[in-house]
C-alpha cells in the first residue's frame, strides 16, 4: 500500500489548506512531486485512486481546495485567492514540482502558471474557463436564488440542467445515488466557483507568457461544448500536447483511475521530450 500522509498549510488570508502526499519524494531525475487541483462538487479523496496509481513512479501530492473536506473556509472568494493557495503548497513542496489540474483544478493550475515563474511540467484534464463563453453567466442567476431560499435539490437540478449541461436522465440517475447528497453539500462552493470561472478568460496574449510546456487531456466522449473549449485552448497555447482519454468524458478519475493515471504518464513523458 502506498504511504499517504495528511499535511497543512495556512494560506494568505490564513485559511487552512490540506495537501495529501503519496509514496516518497524522488530528489533525482525529472519525476518531481505532481500537484493534483481537483474540480467542482468533488473533494480529494475522490483523487486518491488516481494518486496511488501515480505515485509508483513519483510522489504525488493532492491539494484539497478551500471550502471542502479537511480544508478551511472564508466568506470571501475569489480563483485568486485559490492561486495563492496552491503558491503556498508549492513553496512548502520546495518549489519545484509538476500540476495536474482537473476542471476547476485545470483553471487554478493555469492561474498559477501564468501569474508566476512556474517551470515545470503543466497538465491539464478538460480545464473550465470563459474563453469561449460564461461558465455561468445568466442561467446561473435562478440557480443562486433558488439556494438563496434553501431550495437547495432544485437549485442543484437546475444546475444540472441548464449550467452544466447535463440530460434530464442522467440527473435523475444522479438523484437516485449517494453523489447528490454530497453535491448538495458542496453547492454553496461551486456557485461561488463558476462565478470565480466567468472572470477566467486567458487571451492569446495571456498565454504568450506561459514558461512551461503544457498538454491537454479530452475525453472522447465529451459533448460539444467541451471539445469546442479545447479548440480554444489549442489556438492560445503554442506547442500545447492534446492527448485524448478514449472512451471517457469529464470524470474519468471517478470511472477509470488508473487508465486515467496512464494517460497523465504519458503526457508527462512527452513534455519531457519537448
Amino acid at each position: 500500500m502506498t504511504a499517504m500522509k495528511e499535511h497543512f498549510v495556512a494560506s494568505s488570508d490564513g485559511v487552512k489548506i490540506a495537501y495529501i502526499t503519496f509514496g516518497k519524494r524522488r530528489m533525482i531525475g525529472k519525476n518531481r512531486p505532481l500537484v493534483i487541483s481537483h474540480g467542482g462538487l468533488t473533494t480529494a479523496d475522490e483523487w486518491f485512486d488516481t494518486a496511488r496509481t501515480l505515485a509508483d513512479k513519483r510522489q504525488i501530492v493532492v491539494i484539497e481546495r478551500r471550502g471542502r473536506g479537511r480544508s478551511g473556509d472564508a466568506e470571501r472568494h475569489s480563483l485568486e485567492l485559490e492561486i495563492e493557495d496552491l503558491a503556498e503548497v508549492v513553496s512548502r513542496l520546495g518549489g519545484n514540482v509538476d500540476l495536474f489540474g482537473h476542471s476547476y483544478g485545470g483553471a487554478l493550475s493555469l492561474g498559477f502558471a501564468l501569474r508566476t515563474d512556474f517551470c515545470g511540467k503543466l497538465i491539464m484534464y478538460e480545464p473550465t474557463s470563459s474563453v469561449n463563453a460564461l461558465v455561468g453567466g445568466k442561467p446561473l442567476i435562478p440557480v443562486q436564488e433558488l439556494f438563496d431560499k434553501g431550495e437547495t435539490d432544485k437549485a442543484l437540478e437546475l444546475l444540472y440542467t441548464s449550467v452544466l449541461r447535463i440530460p434530464p436522465d442522467e440527473v435523475e440517475a444522479f438523484r437516485n445515488s449517494p453523489m447528490w447528497e454530497h453535491h448538495c453539500r458542496h453547492l454553496r462552493t461551486m456557485i461561488r466557483e463558476i462565478i470565480a470561472l466567468d472572470g477566467f478568460a486567458p487571451t492569446v496574449e495571456d498565454c504568450a507568457s506561459l514558461q512551461t510546456p503544457a498538454a491537454y487531456l479530452l475525453g472522447s466522449e465529451g459533448d460539444y461544448w467541451v471539445k469546442s473549449h479545447a479548440a480554444a485552448f489549442v489556438q492560445r497555447i503554442k506547442g500545447m500536447t492534446l492527448l485524448p482519454v478514449h472512451g471517457q468524458a469529464h470524470m474519468a478519475h471517478l470511472t477509470a483511475p488508473e487508465f486515467l493515471a496512464e494517460r497523465v504518464n504519458v503526457a508527462a513523458d512527452i513534455l519531457d521530450r519537448l
